[in-house]
């Protein structure tokens, strides 16, 4: 899953701001395209499932608006492995998905977040004692 720090410390634009560069929708034209990379590594060829994503991707993007493409990313690669509770593909679903987004990514994000922020004072502390 490469450097989660990294990935939160990323100058990468925030989800919303797809829209605003590329057209409305495209925020949820990009939650759609990663969740149907989930359901390709699940090996569904549900033709109801791929209509769900379709009909969910706004509702999802609009949850994950204010997070960094990175951020996602590394919360969908998460979840592609296991790292949040999926142990069978069949179990996958796009409230469980929406769930581990919110329950289980977002506290772990928070984590790195912290981190990059104390890693940052520390830095300016050491800056301004010119022990640089």
């Amino acid at each position: 899953m490469g450097n989660p720090l990294r990935a939160c410390a990323a100058k990468v634009p925030q989800l919303y701001q797809l829209d605003r560069i590329y057209g409305n929708g495209s925020a949820a034209h990009w939650i759609q395209f990663q969740l149907v990379n989930l359901f390709v590594l699940a090996d569904s060829k549900d033709k109801e499932k791929v209509d769900a994503i379709r009909s969910y991707a706004p509702l999802m993007a609009a949850t994950m608006m204010n997070y960094k493409l990175s951020e996602i990313v590394l919360f969908f690669a998460g979840y592609a492995t296991g790292r949040y509770g999926v142990n069978d593909w069949k179990d996958m679903d796009l409230r469980r998905i929406a769930s581990a987004f919110h329950r289980d990514f977002l506290p772990v994000r928070l984590h790195y977040v912290d981190e990059i922020e104390r890693a940052r004072q520390h830095a300016e502390m050491k800056t301004k004692l010119g022990m640089t």
